[in-house]
């Protein structure tokens, strides 16, 4: 794979990538890239030895870690070695015998949400869709149902803007959300319980059981105003109920997708400060209810009826979308 020359333009997030790897779930770009993807030699490489002169590592079994301000080295056992610099180039080094197509999910996961940091988006852990010409955010951990309730949401006739990665701009108080692609990760069940045949949709990888679900044909394209985020919580009732700020501010901060490595980036205060913007902007939600598909209807139609009985959030919305001047990103 090293020696290919091949070269795919695709759009995400609001940028032109130019990637050496194919990315299918991603919709076709401009030729004029705002980052590139490309493989490389990482290992043993004088990038690699500058940034292990200054960094700190994080490690766990199969995974480890190098961060610093403007590069992020990252290498998962038996996929490769991805390092990010400075929000416009990502080098991959494939370990020995991985398919190209499974280099894809690390790509567009947490390799992405790297270079979206970096180029100065604030990213969330979330799936988003739009609902009455607003975005809503579904915020949770892995295995919290966020990708299944955007799923439902889409099915329903709502725009999916992003799935799992949400990155939003703050700035002049305003909150915006910009597409990212359109495929949610699902699992077999889940793709079930919206109506879909799992054998239609690939697998993400081959070593995950999780598939590709898409449905392009109600998919965002535009950078959206971001109205209200909904934090997902396990209970046996459904209901919904507003967190004060700082309830607000420790979920936000919870699920971010630099969290973690906040000190190691230098990053603490700004970090906080962004989340302190985004709960003072904008009304968070607690969405308590069951992991159980027989109530997934009856939770998406409290949404639905929360988003058109709450006048409120659209107000701000279309305050957001005045001020905001169009939301040219950068």
């Amino acid at each position: 794979m090293l020696g290919d020359d091949k070269s795919y333009c695709y759009r995400a997030y609001g940028l032109n990538i130019n990637s050496a790897v194919q990315l299918p779930d991603l919709i076709a770009g401009d030729q004029t890239p705002d980052a590139q993807i490309r493989y490389g030699h990482v290992s043993d490489s004088p990038a690699l030895e500058a940034l292990e002169a200054n960094c700190e590592v994080f490690e766990r079994p199969g995974f480890r870690m190098l961060v610093s301000a403007g590069q992020m080295c990252i290498r998962w056992e038996r996929v490769g070695t991805f390092l990010v610099h400075r929000g416009d180039e990502i080098i991959v080094e494939p370990e020995e015998g991985i398919l190209e197509k499974d280099l894809q999910a690390f790509l567009t996961g947490p390799v992405l949400s790297v270079l979206l940091h970096q180029r100065g988006y604030f990213v969330l852990h979330a799936s988003a869709v739009v609902i009455g010409g607003s975005a809503v955010a579904f915020l949770g951990a892995k295995g919290d149902g966020k990708s299944t309730l955007a799923a439902h949401m889409q099915v329903r006739g709502h725009r999916l803007i992003a799935d799992d990665i949400v990155p939003v701009q703050l700035q002049n108080g305003s909150v915006v959300v910009t597409s990212g692609f359109p495929r949610i990760k699902l699992y077999d069940d889940s793709i079930m319980a919206v109506g879909g045949e799992p054998s239609d949709f690939p697998l993400i990888h081959s070593l995950v059981e999780k598939r590709s679900f898409r449905h392009r044909d109600n998919f965002s394209t535009e950078p959206i105003p971001l109205s209200s985020i909904f934090v997902l919580a396990e209970s046996e009732d459904i209901g919904l109920r507003q967190l004060g700020q700082a309830a607000a501010f420790i979920e936000v901060t919870r699920h971010t997708f630099v969290n973690r490595y906040l000190r190691a980036l230098d990053e603490e205060s700004k970090h906080f400060q962004q989340c302190q913007q985004l709960v003072k902007t904008l009304p968070v939600w607690m969405l308590s209810r069951p992991h159980d598909f027989t109530v997934i209807h009856e939770v998406c139609s409290l949404i639905e009826d929360h988003v058109r009985n709450n006048p409120a959030d659209a107000c701000l919305s279309d305050d957001l979308l005045q001020r905001s001047g169009g939301f040219e990103l950068e």
